[in-house]
Formats: structure tokens, sequence, C-alpha cells
């Protein structure tokens, strides 16, 4: 199957003075935020810009928490902050101190009444978003740079060692860690169902890893880069795996052969961060670059196309897991590409 190449976003947004770091979509779809280090944090509805937060610093990272109570934004700070937003106005509701070195990345935990943030300062920590104490604080040897938290309460982070900690974010103990990557970690995503975790980063490879019981989480795949992978994301149906890079992004299929399926190809500038949101059928991903775009893509085609050649797959009974071509079985080379115009 030819790997589609996309060069034409159905909307792009410049909006920010400096590099956009992070982008994220609020659970329906209605907002998307952005992280610059404009020193900004912007959201944005159709298209059209709902508000602006200006920050002392530049902001590495932005997620969204929709309850039944409340739809907060967060936002990770250089200065070392982690401020609460209202989604809906950007009002600050809370600033949480207690790092002592720049934040990288957040995420909120426990349906919004915790958020685990990582750090230069060699900590994870856990803090109650309502009162903005403490809860737990656990520390490393090198810098934090990435985390992702499932929705059964575990969290996971990526450090400058190339290591993954698993943590229990209820009692902050560390329920298990191993060396994943040759370099640092730059992000890490779980999918929906939370049988994956994908991490990335300075090895250029994108690693996805599969919980096994009696065993953890062990090596399912490796798709192999040619830069620092800055960002990954699970589509909400777990049907794609995205992975931004210098080189752009990256859209591979999850599960079966973990194939690529299309290439972005469009920015002028490293991309930076990836999120998607599904309404039926339609599919889109939104990307951030450090060329201070926005851009968002229609991926329906794609998600369509997967779909008839997963079935396809079954009729024939054909195996899930590829070992052809010479290469490693469980490893993909990215770039292995057909060139096209566009997407059909």
């Amino acid at each position: 199957m030819p790997i589609k190449v996309i060069r034409d976003p159905k909307k792009k947004i410049q909006s920010h003075n400096n590099w956009v770091k992070s982008v994220a979509y609020s659970p329906d779809g209605q907002f998307l935020a952005t992280a610059s280090t404009d020193k900004t944090v912007k959201c944005f509805e159709d298209g059209k810009e709902l508000f602006k937060v200006q920050h002392p610093d530049w902001v590495w990272h932005v997620c969204f928490s929709y309850t039944a109570r409340r739809k907060r934004i967060a936002t990770a700070c250089l200065d070392g902050i982690v401020r609460i937003l209202e989604a809906t106005t950007g009002r600050v509701v809370k600033e949480i101190t207690g790092h002592t070195g720049t934040v990288n990345c957040c995420a909120f935990a426990e349906e919004g009444e915790t958020i685990v943030s990582v750090s230069y300062d060699h900590t994870a920590k856990i803090f109650n978003v309502g009162s903005g104490k403490l809860i737990h604080n656990i520390e490393y040897q090198c810098p934090v740079l990435s985390v992702a938290v499932s929705s059964t309460g575990t969290a996971f982070t990526g450090d400058t060692s190339g290591t993954i900690k698993e943590i229990d974010v209820k009692t902050g103990k560390v329920l298990g860690e191993w060396k994943a990557h040759r370099g640092h970690i730059e992000v890490l995503a779980l999918s929906a169902s939370g049988d994956f975790l994908a991490s990335g980063g300075g090895d250029e490879c994108v690693i996805v890893w599969r919980k096994e019981s009696g065993k953890g989480w062990v090596e399912e795949q490796t798709m192999i880069h040619f830069d620092v992978v800055n960002s990954v994301a699970f589509s909400p149906d777990d049907s794609i795996l995205g992975a931004a890079s210098d080189n752009g992004a990256q859209l591979f299929e999850v599960g079966g052969e973990w194939e690529e399926q299309a290439n972005i190809e469009y920015h002028q500038d490293q991309v930076n961060g990836l999120s998607f949101f599904a309404n039926g059928p339609r599919l889109t991903v939104a990307t951030a670059s450090d060329d201070k775009s926005v851009c968002l893509w229609d991926l329906s085609p794609v998600s369509v196309a997967l779909k008839v050649l997963k079935a396809k797959r079954a009729k024939e009974g054909k195996s899930s897991r590829v070992s052809d071509g010479g290469k490693k079985k469980g490893e993909v080379t990215v770039g292995d590409r057909t060139d096209m115009d566009g997407i059909d």
C-alpha cells in the first residue's frame, strides 16, 4: 500500500509570534489550545481566537481536563509554575508552585482532581488541583521531560536517561521502571484503550510498548525516524499513531503491521505537537510547529482506507505482524514512501 503524502491543510492558524510547542484539542473538539515561546497560551474555536493568556516565560505544554464538574486547561511554563485555567474563559484559577526548575510537561489525573508535572529539577510531582497542595514528590537522578496518565490512575514518565517510570498516582509509589531509549525521552502517549504506550525522543525512534500479563510492559514495535521525535499521539479510536519530528509528521496504523500510512509534509520548520479529534467518521489532527503556525488536517480518507485494509487482511487471514523485506521483525523504517500529490 503506497504511503500518502498530505500537503494541503484544511485550515491554517497563524496567530503566535514565536515557536508553537504544544497543541491540544478539548475532549469534545470544540476548543483547540496552543502553547508558545511567545509566552502565551491561546484557545481557538473554529479557527478563531477566543482568548489569550499571557505567561511570564516560554510555555512548553498545554492539556485539557473535562469532567461533569468543571472544564480546565493546564499549562507548563519555563518559570516552574503549573497554571490552571478555565477552559471557556482563560481565567487563571490556580498557580501551582513547588518546582525549582522548568516544568516540561503536565497531565491531569483522577478525573481532573490531581495533576502530575515533570521538571528539569529532577522530580515528578503530584498536586491537588483545587488547593495546589503537593501530594507526592518523586525524585530522579536526572531531568524529567515527559508524562502521560492513564484513565486508571497510573502515570508514566520519561527522563533524559532514557528511562520510563510507572507510578501509582494515588500513592506516589513507583510500580516499575525500564530502560526504554538510548537517548532522552521527549514524549509519551497512551492509547485510549490503555493497551499501548508510545515513547519517542533523542535516539530518533518511536517505540510502542504493550502491557503483557505477568511480564509488565514489553516492546511491541519500533519505528526508526531520521530525527528527534518531538511528539506522539494516538487517535481517539486507537486506529492511528501519529509521530512528529523535524521531518514533519508520520501516521502509522495501530496494531497489525504498524505500517506507515501517511506523511504530513507542509510546515517550514520542525513539528512539535500533535492532537487528534474524532467526530463520527471525521478524523482531524492538529499539528504545531516552530514555523509559528498550527495546521488542521482531515485524516478521514486515511482512516477509511485503513479500515478497508484491515478488513481485507482479516478476510484473507493474513498474519498481524510483519517480517519481510529484510527488516527486523517489529521494526519499521520511516521514509519508505511513494511520493503523491495531496491525498486521495
